[in-house]
């Protein structure tokens, strides 16, 4: 399997698909993909920014943090998430 991990919407439930290999099984690639099912279950229907220059690389709340840092919490390696709050992409050291 050569493709990374995403999330859908299959008409009746949303899903997240985490490929068994390097790539798609990262605890970066898990928290990015099941973040997004969580806020943007049914695509487009959910969270999304709607900052031109997010829609252009990807306007889900992981999609904007995506070139940011990994940060470690408890020792995996997580994905950045935009934080309304905060106004920027969260955690941060």
């Amino acid at each position: 399997v050569t493709s990374s991990a995403y999330h859908a919407y299959d008409g009746s439930e949303a899903y997240a698909v985490l490929p068994p290999c390097t790539d798609g099984r990262s605890t970066a690639s898990i928290s990015h993909e099941l973040a997004e099912v969580a806020t943007d279950p049914i695509l487009k229907m959910g969270w999304a920014s709607d900052d031109l220059e997010d829609i252009k690389t990807g306007s889900e709340i992981a999609d904007i943090c995506y070139r940011a840092a990994l940060h470690p919490v408890d020792g995996f390696e997580v994905a950045e998430l935009w934080s309304n709050a905060d106004g920027d992409c969260m955690p941060k050291d």
